[in-house]
């Protein structure tokens, strides 16, 4: 037998060895739905479902309550600056040499007003007025990203907390439906759903 030979051999034992896996696996899953009335493909359906209400909970969470404030101020809103902040003449400038040179520095310890937002998939734009500082009463904008960072610990543990809350909430009002639709409570659900998960990691849950 040739080295050619004996590393088609192997693969095919690899390949039998990981298809023998997998009906292991989706067996387990059947044998996990079939507790709670389930099949293994409604079990498996489930399972991804539920990730995908967790998932959404989690970024929806963020988009109403961030953790840091200054990523989701609002018309109206205050700022107080922790650290130096470039002040930009506009968000798309048509010269965007020209532009560079026109950008100031805001003192850290100035504080503006948001007169208006300008927010798109990729990037959010601040339209602020400055209030305090040297440089009050100008005016211009101010990149979301320039302000990642300027928080106080406590304020970020208290937002941490109250995002916390949203999520659970959030969770709750996304699994409840899915998991009725199967005839089962929320909690039997996500058990079911961490089994199933654990299954596909190749883990033993507990019974």
């Amino acid at each position: 037998m040739n080295r050619h030979t004996v590393a088609l051999s192997l693969a095919a034992l690899c390949c039998g060895a990981a298809l023998a896996m997998a009906g292991d696996v989706e067996d387990a899953i059947a044998a996990a739905g079939a507790k709670v009335g389930l099949s293994g493909e409604q079990a498996g359906r489930l399972c991804d479902e539920m990730q995908n209400a967790y998932t959404r909970a989690v970024l929806d969470a963020d988009k109403r309550h961030p953790l840091e404030r200054s990523q989701g101020l609002k018309k109206g809103d205050t700022f107080a600056l922790r650290e130096v902040t470039p002040l930009c003449p506009s968000p798309n400038p048509h010269d965007a040499l020209r532009a560079l040179t026109e950008i100031r520095q805001i003192a850290a310890g100035s504080s503006f007003a948001v007169v208006g937002v300008r927010s798109t998939r990729t990037e959010r734009w601040y339209s602020v007025r400055i209030v305090t500082g040297d440089r009050r009463g100008e005016v211009g904008w101010i990149n979301a990203v320039a302000l990642m960072g300027q928080y106080d610990k406590s304020e970020f543990n208290r937002r941490l907390k109250a995002q916390e809350k949203i999520k659970e909430d959030l969770q709750a009002r996304y699994v409840e439906p899915i998991a009725k639709r199967d005839g089962l409570t929320p909690d039997q659900a996500g058990d079911l759903c961490l089994k199933v998960e654990m299954l596909r990691m190749g883990l033993t849950p507990k019974p």
